[in-house]
């Protein structure tokens, strides 16, 4: 009698528990509880194989919980911990599980840049769901900066963060690179498909993480790891917008080629079916990071903006997620600083829908990574100034003024409503 091969696919089923008040950069250490039931109507032999965890320099293996006639194998090149179960099973239900403890740290030491690779002289034809076609390898070119592979791998991920629209709808669909570049839509297994696919147009090589993040809650998630020409690899996550410094509930569990390749596998003699059981994955602690730069906002009266000075204090490149809010105005983009620049980003404040003569409060916060900075400005709008038809103002305000020009105010409202929604991110 032939033996029956089941594949199990990484779809997994996520329980939060979270002690925890929101994502940082820094240190954190978490329980990571996962199970799988072999049930079969006979007794009979069975081959488990599947991923159990990985470890890294961004990750490290504390403490492992199983079942004793386990066997583990570390692979050298990509430190995932490969478990096998080869043994005999009861009729009904046969429960399997494991307990691990990871110390996580995102926090790359970059200390030179390298020209991009040389093109690739041939692409793996038989992984469809990452091959690029000639639009998205004509895409992914505009972005290359010959001279820098750190600034080409930021362009393109900027590019796939902004280029594509989450859409759960997409949720468990695996679409190709190709598809997602014509729908502009998916879910991060989507995003991290095109941006494998674009980077290795450019010539990188990559593999596929497959683990968790905690975004509302825990979630499945995918994201990229890309080697530069250093030798050096980094994490890269498309969806979330991050690079390098990735925030510290990302939990590797296996890598691959694309999503195909991740998966758990049954053999058995008889008819054995396996299946997950639900993961249960505790914060036990987390910490802000200190990215050691230093970041200032002061506002330019005369060009009606907001001037975001980030200066980088180490001798080390630095990728982070820098983000601008000023009420329902969200900008967000990843910067790369070079050793110890000062970078200035200029963020324009829309004052023409304000009425005339008053004086106006501004709370606005920027970000970069861990470090924020939050500040109240003062608005000045002389009586000459006359007011705009064309749009309203995206501002969060406090009116200093008496009730007659409140009352104004809320008449203008009535006429004039403008909102910008904010993407909301679910892996």
């Amino acid at each position: 009698m032939k033996p029956i091969v089941l594949i199990l696919a990484i779809i997994f089923l996520v329980v939060s528990s979270i002690s925890g008040t929101g994502n940082y950069y820094g240190q954190s250490k978490i329980s990571i509880e996962r199970g799988w039931i072999i049930g079969s109507q006979s007794p009979g032999q069975v081959e488990l194989n599947g991923t159990l965890i990985s470890e890294s320099e961004n990750q490290k293996i504390l403490n492992l919980t199983l079942d004793t006639r386990w066997v583990l194998a570390q692979d050298p090149q990509t430190g995932e911990l490969k478990f096998t179960y080869l043994g005999e099973i009861k009729e009904g239900e046969n429960r399997y599980d494991t307990d691990s403890i990871v110390e996580i740290k995102y926090e790359p030491k970059i200390f030179q840049d390298s020209p991009a690779p040389p093109l690739p002289v041939k692409l793996d034809n038989e992984r469809e769901l990452i091959i690029p076609d000639s639009q998205i390898a004509e895409t992914a070119h505009d972005l290359r900066i010959e001279n820098s592979s750190l600034n080409t791998i930021r362009n393109i991920t900027d590019y796939v963060n902004k280029y594509v629209q989450y859409d759960i709808e997409y949720w468990g669909k695996s679409l190709s690179a190709q598809k997602v570049y014509q729908i502009k839509k998916g879910v991060c297994v989507e995003y991290t498909h095109l941006l494998i696919s674009m980077l290795e147009s450019e010539g990188y090589e990559t593999r596929y993480i497959s683990g968790y993040v905690k975004s509302q809650i825990w979630q499945p998630h995918a994201w990229a790891e890309v080697k530069l020409p250093t030798g050096e690899w980094i994490m890269v996550d498309p969806t979330f917008g991050e690079i390098g410094t990735l925030d510290n509930t990302h939990i590797a569990i296996g890598s691959a080629r694309d999503q195909s390749d991740i998966y758990d596998s049954l053999l058995s003699y008889n008819d054995a079916t396996i299946n997950r059981t639900k993961e249960k994955i505790t914060i036990l602690e987390s910490e802000k990071s200190d990215p050691k730069v230093d970041l200032d906002i002061a506002y330019d009266s005369q060009k009606q903006r907001a001037n975001i000075t980030i200066t980088n204090n180490e001798g080390i490149y630095k990728f982070g997620s820098y983000s601008y809010t000023a009420h329902d105005v969200l900008r967000s983009e990843i910067i790369l600083l070079a050793p110890y620049e000062k970078r200035i980003l200029i963020e324009q404040i829309n004052q023409t829908m304000l009425p005339k003569g008053f004086t106006y409060l501004l709370k606005i916060k920027a970000q970069f990574n861990d470090k924020g900075e939050n500040k109240e400005l003062r608005l000045d709008l002389p009586k000459e100034k006359e007011l705009q038809e064309s749009e309203i103002g995206q501002l969060d305000i406090q009116k200093i003024c008496p009730m007659s020009a409140i009352l104004g105010l809320f008449s203008i409202a009535l006429f004039f409503k403008v909102s910008k929604q904010r993407r909301y991110r679910l892996e």
